[in-house]
């Protein structure tokens, strides 16, 4: 993703918090055309336009809010995790240099505050609700470095502004690499790669062409990623997110016809 400014397209969720779910469905354009992402063939462009053409597409549907990173920047998560890891299986020797902080919001309201301090700090990562069936967390965030040594820097400064900002109950950790990663072969760090997957890297780096194109997380995307995220933590009991709805339930009472059976 493309590098950007402080606050540029990015939606303030501080102000007027308890409209906030309102004010984001009126910019929710997925929600509304998602007919014809679905039925009709089209996908969303670099560029944010909705398309038929065989241009190259981004993501829609992901769950994460990506900030002040480069799509094939020093991480190039696509070719190392999507593209090597998938197909054959093997923890990539670049993403060793991988250190994430990672940060565990406990409510909604944490990881829209997460949101927010993540603006500020102006650091490459990202924060969102957690799907994968291997991890027990809601919320999740996630600042990226490219060292053992920036990792451990990056680690004490998000503590302390955790801490100041959100709670000093949120648990911060810093690990190596991705989960998945670890999970299969064992962890990342203490992982070595043989000839034969050396020379599979190579090829990769040599013979496999990407997009190049830069694009961000445009506003609309952002906003129907956080109704995901109003419209999970309803569905999985977290009643703060209330405080996005003007203490509205989004889910409606039905009536009922049943009688209790009075003691005695």
């Amino acid at each position: 993703m493309q590098n950007i400014k402080r606050g540029e397209r990015m939606i303030d969720t501080k102000k007027d918090r308890k409209n906030l779910y309102m004010r984001l469905t009126e910019r929710n354009v997925i929600g509304a055309l998602r007919p014809l992402l679905n039925k009709q063939g089209f996908k969303i462009r670099y560029d944010g336009r909705f398309t038929q053409s065989g241009d190259s597409a981004i993501q829609w549907d992901s769950p994460w809010i990506h900030q002040y990173q480069t799509q094939t920047g020093s991480f190039d998560c696509y070719r190392w995790h999507t593209v090597f890891f998938n197909t054959f299986g093997l923890t990539p020797t670049r993403c060793q240099n991988c250190w994430k902080v990672v940060v565990m919001p406990k409510t909604l309201v944490q990881l829209f505050d997460l949101y927010e301090l993540q603006k500020e700090m102006e650091r490459p990562c990202k924060c969102g609700i957690e799907l994968r069936s291997t991890d027990e967390r809601d919320y999740g965030g996630y600042f990226y470095n490219d060292s053992f040594e920036s990792g451990q820097e990056c680690y004490k400064e998000v503590r302390k502004q955790v801490s100041k900002h959100i709670s000093k109950n949120v648990n911060v950790t810093l690990k190596c690499g991705c989960t998945e990663f670890e999970l299969k072969n064992g962890p990342n760090a203490d992982y070595v790669a043989n000839d034969k997957q050396l020379a599979l890297e190579e090829w990769i780096k040599e013979y496999v062409v990407f997009n190049d194109l830069k694009w961000v997380q445009h506003e609309f995307l952002t906003a129907h990623i956080m109704l995901s995220w109003i419209h999970r933590a309803s569905k999985h009991g977290d009643m703060s997110y209330k405080t996005f709805t003007d203490g509205n339930s989004l889910v409606k009472t039905l009536k009922t016809y049943h009688k209790e059976k009075k003691n005695g």
